[in-house]
């Protein structure tokens, strides 16, 4: 009899750790080797950087060029240890490499097909227990011995000997655990009568009467954004209500009101900044724009939709429109909210300037994976942060580069556009500073920027952030959410029928619904409408499901029971099989949030803060740098049939409802590779961001600089010294974080290395091995996701509470994967690699038949009663 075998995945060996309980200066304390896929030898602007043309296509086509136009595909290399899942570009246009080549099943005696194998079957060992590989996603990127690691999961399925549990709890020092970190007792401010308080707050008040005279006389002036215009595109990416706008207003007379108390009383910047939020306004003129404290009652067996009420001791904790965590006090400035400026306070270096001259279009795609990485990752940031900016009282749009008479408005921030720039017109880009919310203390202090998303992992961008809103997203009937249906029957996301020229994308055209979701920005480009639809389809699959099961449950018990579940094999992809590859495996063991195999998770605490950190949202997850600049259409049989060009995709998801698409789209993105983490982006993100047919683009790499100084991050350097890497005294001192074939191009835009800012600071490191990203993005990424997990206390492996899964349907959602969710939801993709945000190879991540015990289905009979 042949030898049965199972696939596996070649690794490279990464930093290993005797203690579990280490923080997390211990793990970027270690010297950093040079990450192949970083490789400093590597030329920093290679020649012959992107095929930039002026012209654009708004059809399906082959991709030719720079990051824009990566297509080939990537086969075995002859020492596939070299990368760990390495390969060489393969001329065929085949993502997954060569000629297309059929695989005879293999079968065990049972019948049991067997998929394309590396090693040899084991008895497992030392602790270790055989798992579907899916329970193990994390393990490839440290685990060193793959190929004697294979088994049969009760004796039929391929499996993998995987290492045992490690402990939830850990003793490593989560950076934004306390609920104002970087608060000093030591930051005094004078005696402030509440007289004084009083005036001040008066002061403040009186400004909403300016503010409105101002914005009258914008309309007057015309000074709003123009529809078609790129800058137009862009305020649809900011959509928000009036209720919302009203309570940025009112923060911003809070903010007036810091300002005068400044002035009065010649404060610091730390302390009218810091200072004052010993004092609090909820006793004078403002207090009534304070936020009441939301009914709880008890304990539920389900979320809110707003996210209040999570933590029972301070409802309004992760609660939508409260403001971002602050990891290190703002570099404002005045301390109050004026943008950050050099330390010997002059302008900051242009930030068009700063994108142009280091951040090129450069091909580098990562060999190891899926694009599906960067579009699953845009998913997560569209459930935990959304800041929207300043509007006039209308909701218009300001236009910030229109001459005002004198009368400009309090919150532009606009960009200067070098002369001769090659692709930007005008001398201006339209830039309106974040919307800003009080502190849910209602105190007086700096201003910090509002997040109108809950602060949960809890798929709001499918459910919505409120309540109307998640009542606008069902159908009442059957537990099901709204869909649209096209002429073949396949189902879509709901129309926006109120909308008829908000999603003309580049072509202008006019009477093209947008689509509706839980999040106002699923239109901003067709890949992210795509997982969208994937998602909603899975909650009405699960709905329906559950109605066969259960006849006697209603409308509303479908509805939560679906979205409970639904939630809960969000949040397993994310921790089992995103977040290994962002921030590496290492840092979750230290942190104590990988997965459990089995049994319930045991480090809730309602101390730690669940509030995204303004450093994560403006910066850190921006990874803007792994997006390709054509999204590939794969079909079935694996063959690349086109590329969609993405500037002709921003706000035009309209070929989504051609049959076939949205599957073309998700096995493109499970075939294509993302492009690798470094400072080098799309063109179409850094030149042709929002562009129509007759106006110029914008520039993303320009608006996350300015979005930086706009919410007033401190500087890379001072984070770099927050993550224990130590603060650099000069730039030498970067290395060996940053390659020193790097640093002199730093050292040519800014004049200190304490100007440089977080987003280029972070996107010029090495990454650290292991990870996708350097060791400060891993700090302030992997620090959010251990505060989302461990402040939740609806996370779906947490035990002994009302919502808690019972032991049989928390072993079901372990086994569910992002592979899984495609299979299930998708048209036509009938196979799929098991991981799929690594890419396919056939050695150790082949595609398998949707029906193959590799990929798991979901039981949802155990839901019985």
């Amino acid at each position: 009899m042949t030898p049965h075998r199972c696939y596996a995945l070649i690794v490279v060996s990464y930093l290993v750790y005797t203690s579990k309980a280490m923080n997390f200066a211990n793990l970027t304390s270690v010297k950093q080797e040079t990450s192949t896929l970083a490789d400093d030898t590597e030329e920093i602007f290679p020649q012959g950087l992107a095929n930039e043309t002026s012209e654009f296509s708004r059809q399906i086509h082959f991709p030719e060029g720079g990051r824009k136009g990566w297509s080939a595909g990537w086969t075995p290399r002859k020492d596939p240890n070299k990368y760990g899942l390495g390969g060489t570009k393969n001329v065929n246009k085949n993502v997954g490499g060569g000629k297309k080549k059929h695989h005879p099943p293999y079968t065990y005696d049972d019948g049991t097909d067997v998929a394309i194998v590396v090693g040899r079957i084991v008895t497992c060992t030392r602790g270790e227990t055989c798992h579907n590989y899916v329970k193990c996603a994390s393990y490839p990127q440290n685990y060193l011995s793959f190929r004697d690691r294979c088994c049969f999961v009760q004796k039929q399925s391929k499996g993998m000997c995987c290492p045992p549990d490690y402990p939830t709890e850990s003793g490593a020092e989560v950076i934004g655990n306390n609920f104002r970190p970087y608060v000093k007792t030591t930051t005094k401010v004078p005696d402030i009568s509440e007289n004084s308080l009083a005036a001040a707050a008066r002061f403040g008040y009186s400004y909403s009467t300016k503010l409105k005279d101002v914005e009258v006389k914008l309309l007057e002036l015309g000074n709003v954004v123009q529809k078609g215009s790129a800058a137009y595109g862009h305020l649809l990416f900011f959509q928000t209500t009036p209720e919302t706008l009203q309570i940025a207003r009112n923060n911003l007379l809070v903010v007036k009101a810091c300002t005068y108390m400044q002035e009065t009383y010649e404060l610091t910047n730390e302390e009218a900044g810091v200072g004052l939020q010993e004092y609090s306004f909820s006793s004078t003129a403002l207090g009534q724009t304070c936020p009441p404290n939301p009914p709880c009652g008890v304990s539920s067996r389900y979320r809110t939709l707003d996210g209040s009420c999570n933590n029972l001791q301070i409802p309004k904790l992760g609660q939508s429109t409260t403001p971002l965590l602050r990891l290190l006090p703002p570099d404002y400035a005045d301390g109050v909210w004026a943008p950050r400026v050099r330390k010997d306070r002059r302008p900051l270096p242009n930030p068009r300037f700063v994108s142009r001259s280091l951040v090129p279009d450069v091909n580098q795609p990562d060999p190891r994976y899926s694009h599906l990485v960067m579009q699953f990752g845009q998913f997560i940031d569209h459930d935990l942060s959304h800041v929207p900016i300043f509007r006039l009282g209308d909701l218009s749009g300001v236009d910030c580069c229109k001459d005002s008479s004198g009368y400009g408005h309090p919150a532009c921030f606009p960009i200067a556009i070098p002369p001769n720039d090659p692709y930007l017109e005008g001398e201006c880009m339209n830039f309106v500073r974040s919307m800003i919310a009080p502190r849910i203390t209602c105190d007086f202090g700096h201003a910090d920027q509002l997040n109108q998303l809950t602060h949960w992992l809890d798929a709001s961008q499918i459910y919505g952030n409120t309540a109307d809103q998640g009542e606008s997203l069902r159908e009442f009937s059957g537990g099901l959410l709204r869909i649209t249906r096209d002429p073949q029957g396949r189902h879509l996301l709901p129309l926006d029928l109120l909308d008829q020229e908000e999603c003309a994308g580049s072509t202008g055209s006019s009477g093209l619904h947008c689509f509706i979701a839980g999040d106002k920005r699923v239109n901003e480009q067709i890949g992210l409408t795509s997982i969208h639809t994937i998602w909603v389809r899975e909650h009405n699959r699960v709905a329906t499901e559950l109605s066969r099961i259960n006849l006697d449950w209603d409308d509303q018990t479908l509805y939560q029971e679906s979205r409970r579940i639904v939630i809960a094999e969000y949040q397993h992809i994310i921790y089992n099989e995103w977040l290994p590859i962002i921030v590496g495996r290492n840092y979750m063991e230290v942190f104590g949030i990988l997965p459990l195999y089995k049994g319930y998770y045991q480090g809730y605490s309602a101390s730690v803060d669940p509030t995204v950190s303004n450093a994560f949202t403006t910066a850190a997850f921006r990874l803007h740098t792994l997006i390709q600049g054509m999204l590939n259409l794969q079909n079935s049989g694996g063959g690349l049939v086109g590329s969609l060009n993405l500037r002709d995709f921003f706000n035009n998801p309209h070929l989504l409802r051609e049959p076939g698409v949205i599957d073309l789209l998700n096995k493109g993105f499970v075939t294509q590779p993302i492009q690798r983490f470094d400072n080098f982006v799309t063109t179409e993100l850094r030149d042709h961001l929002f562009q129509g047919e007759n106006s110029a683009g914008m520039d993303l790499i320009a608006l996350n600089i300015q979005r930086g100084r706009d919410h007033g991050l401190p500087s890379y350097n001072e984070y770099r010294d927050l993550c224990r890497l130590g603060k650099a005294r000069d730039f030498a001192d970067l290395q060996p974080v940053v390659s020193p074939r790097k640093i002199p191009l730093l050292e040519q835009i800014y004049e200190s290395v304490d100007d440089i800012d977080l987003f280029i600071g972070g996107i010029f490191e090495t990454p650290l091995e292991g990870a996708l990203v350097g060791p400060t993005f891993v700090c302030i990424i992997g620090d959010q996701f251990v505060r989302a997990q461990k402040a939740d206390r609806f996370f779906y492996s947490n035990g002994g509470e009302p919502h808690s899964f019972n032991s049989a349907q928390l072993h079901e959602i372990r086994g569910v994967s992002m592979s899984r969710i495609l299979c299930d939801n998708s048209d036509e993709i009938r196979s799929i690699q098991p991981l799929a945000f690594h890419l396919p190879n056939e050695a150790y991540n082949p595609i398998l038949p949707c029906g193959s015990p590799a990929i798991p289905r979901l039981d949802l009979s155990l839901w019985s009663e």
